[in-house]
């Protein structure tokens, strides 16, 4: 007998013994049985209604911020003073066969507890857009089994990610973090200075993340290359004469800079194995580490900007905090494919 009233499942009126047996569509009162709402997922998807849990792809909920030592709060909260590098992930994946895409994006809402939500894509037509939560490394590496699990389960269950040509992996880094605007230069001076590593590394070489520096600085058609700013304007925001830096000429670059709290990487091959995230988020946290202590003599006398071999050795110096990345770089030889370009 229940304990107390739960209700009853609105499709067929069993009668709830347990607050776990109850299940909602997003957005809608009703509440109904495991079974009943496995029913109404798949009707709405047969009669061409997209997934309940799959939202638009202008969905935004609150943003929840992962901190190192598991907890979860909707800021991003400084230890010391200092605000950790926070990550968030776009993984886009797609089904490849014919079954509802209903199961997998059950799957992951119950599993990843709230770490992730599923959005559409454009570019997507039979998967969805799985969307992480800002988070630091320290919690991905420690925190997010839940997470590697409902990769896990995609990949097991006809889900495609690195064999398509419609799917990418983008991480966000939260602008806050970086101490200074030298360090946040030095940071993305990086990127587009080391295009035949980072192609090397990642897997992919694509028109929607695109090692455009001119671009990236807002200098696109019609502008006078003559007066296009520099780097560090850019991050500042503002000319040295004074002028505001006109904004990025387009988004599909290596580093998209549009939006206000973020700077989105888009270079990654996506994957649903879990230490290929690991490897891409460690290289993230290396390099934001790497251009925080990197000084104008290394620039200038170590290529420490221009090549991707200071970057891995200062990743060795923490070798286990950073192993997934410099297993991948080597496996890769990324060292190798920078050599053969010069």
């Amino acid at each position: 007998m229940p304990t107390e009233d739960l209700g009853y499942c609105d499709r067929c009126e069993y009668e709830f013994e347990s607050t776990r047996q109850i299940n909602h569509l997003p957005g809608g009162d009703n509440q109904y049985c495991d079974d009943c709402y496995q029913q109404e997922l798949e009707e709405a998807e047969e009669q061409g209604d997209h997934h309940a849990s799959i939202h638009s792809y202008s969905y935004k909920p609150r943003t929840l911020f992962y901190h190192s030592d598991g907890t979860c709060y909707d800021r991003h909260r400084p230890i010391d003073g200092v605000y950790e590098l926070m990550m968030g992930i776009e993984l886009e994946t797609e089904l490849c066969d014919e079954n509802y895409i209903s199961h997998g994006a059950n799957y992951v809402n119950s599993m990843a507890d709230g770490l992730v939500y599923l959005k559409e894509d454009c570019s997507i037509t039979h998967g969805f857009e799985i969307v992480s939560h800002p988070m630091t490394l320290n919690y991905l590496q420690n925190h997010a089994k839940r997470y590697e699990q409902s990769l896990d389960y995609l990949r097991k269950n006809g889900y495609r990610a690195w064999k398509t040509s419609t799917c990418g992996l983008h991480i966000h880094v939260s602008k806050k973090s970086f101490v200074d605007a030298k360090h946040e230069m030095k940071f993305l001076y990086f990127i587009f200075r080391n295009k035949k590593a980072l192609i090397k590394f990642v897997g992919r070489q694509s028109s929607f993340s695109r090692f455009d520096l001119d671009s990236f600085l807002g200098n696109g058609p019609g502008r006078d290359d003559f007066n296009k700013p520099s780097v560090m304007e850019v991050v500042k925001g503002v000319r040295k004469n004074g002028d505001y830096v006109p904004g990025a000429y387009e988004r599909n670059l290596a580093v998209n800079r549009s939006n206000e709290y973020t700077h989105e990487l888009r270079i990654f091959r996506p994957s649903l194995r879990f230490t290929t995230v690991l490897a891409y988020a460690e290289f993230v946290h290396c390099l934001f580490s790497y251009a925080q202590v990197m000084t104008a003599n290394d620039a200038l006398k170590k290529n420490a900007l221009t090549s991707f071999a200071p970057l891995l050795e200062y990743a060795q110096t923490n070798a286990n905090l950073y192993q997934n990345f410099i297993t991948r770089a080597n496996n890769r030889n990324v060292l190798k494919a920078e050599q053969e370009d010069k």
